[in-house]
């Protein structure tokens, strides 16, 4: 895990071109990687590839000499240890996982308490703001008088939290000035890129493999390089709208002066953060990065799906090949051919 992490982050760096789409889909894959290796761990492999390259260097490199089985008695230090580590790691876990189902039902129940303090934002009145707004049927776009968000939440049913605030002409009884009107766009179109892509859906899926390897500082890199470049891909589609990219960074830096200026605006959400490097990176990106960073040919990409497919053990498999323990107590792999070459007499037991 850790050299697919290294692997990940270096080629990355050596390839900027690869936009936040593709960065966000490799690094969703690392974090896959060891729960479907542990998931897919009774497979015998999709390519049967180990034994054309058994005995030769790709083979050693791929497939690994595996050493003598160690027994563990049940009463060995050894053993003890084990055991503890084994029941720390599905307390937490079990933990993590509770904490995220409880996070995900309160993401519903904010959005529903919201609704009750504050009114749906109707499709006419987004029609009239800007007709290339798109909202999702099943998406809502509420009103809340509480300095709260913006904000999406909700996985099935999501909704977008928009606070009063960021509509003064509705407060005062006026109609839009030409700016305000385009700053509330730029914020809708910013949540409902989130709705587009699926985000809370993607972070609810990295939160539950990030609860099994709570453990591991690969697993937390991954899942905060997935959260931000969520962002950088919505930042990217309101820039493509055609909104000036100064002008949405004014929109960005406003309202992050109004949540720091104001306490409580935290919704307590699935994946709620927003650390002060998150928000560097999306100016930068925006700013300087963008156009540099936007491939017309995304081969790296590609080339970088293939490279974690392959780091996924159970991809290649072992394919013919068949773990067995000697008589004198060393483990091998061995083909079916020379199992039966070898016979009982050199075999103790075959895994």
């Amino acid at each position: 895990f850790l050299i697919v992490g290294f692997l990940v982050a270096g080629l990355l760096v050596l390839l900027p071109q690869i936009g936040p789409r593709w960065r966000r889909r490799i690094w969703f894959l690392a974090l896959c990687k060891p729960f479907v290796t542990v998931l897919t761990g009774f497979w015998g492999g999709f390519v049967p590839l180990a034994p054309f390259v058994n005995g030769t260097l790709l083979g050693d490199i791929l497939f690994p000499a595996r050493a003598g089985s160690t027994s563990l008695t049940e009463s060995s230090a050894s053993s003890t240890v084990i055991h503890v580590v084994a029941y720390a790691w599905m307390l937490i876990t079990l933990a993590m996982l509770i904490r995220v189902a409880v996070r995900a039902l309160a993401s519903r129940q904010v959005a529903e308490d919201h609704l009750a303090k504050g009114y749906l934002l109707k499709p006419t009145t987004i029609k009239r703001l800007d007709a290339k707004l798109s909202v999702p049927p099943q998406a809502r776009i509420i009103i809340t008088p509480e300095e709260a968000g913006p904000a999406t939440l909700g996985v099935f049913r999501p909704a977008v939290i928009i606070p009063e605030s960021l509509l003064p002409w509705v407060l005062r009884h006026r109609d839009p000035t030409p700016q305000e009107r385009d700053r509330l766009c730029q914020v809708l179109r910013h949540e409902l890129a989130h709705i587009a892509h699926r985000d809370d859906l993607v972070t609810l899926i990295t939160l539950v493999m990030l609860s099994f390897f709570w453990f591991h500082p690969v697993a937390h890199w991954a899942y905060r390089r997935v959260r931000m470049n969520n962002e950088l891909c919505c930042d990217e589609d309101v820039v493509r709208s055609g909104v000036r990219p100064a002008d949405y960074v004014d929109t960005l830096m406003g309202i992050v002066a109004g949540q720091f200026s104001r306490r409580g605006f935290s919704l307590h959400m699935i994946g709620d953060s927003a650390p002060v490097g998150v928000l560097r990176k999306r100016l930068h990106y925006v700013l300087r990065e963008r156009r540099e960073l936007e491939p017309r040919r995304p081969w790296a990409a590609y080339v970088m799906v293939g490279v974690m497919l392959l780091a996924l053990p159970r991809f290649l498999g072992l394919g013919g090949l068949i773990e067995v323990t000697t008589v004198g107590g060393e483990g091998m792999l061995v083909t079916q051919a020379e199992l039966h070459r070898m016979g009982p007499a050199h075999i103790r037991a075959v895994h």
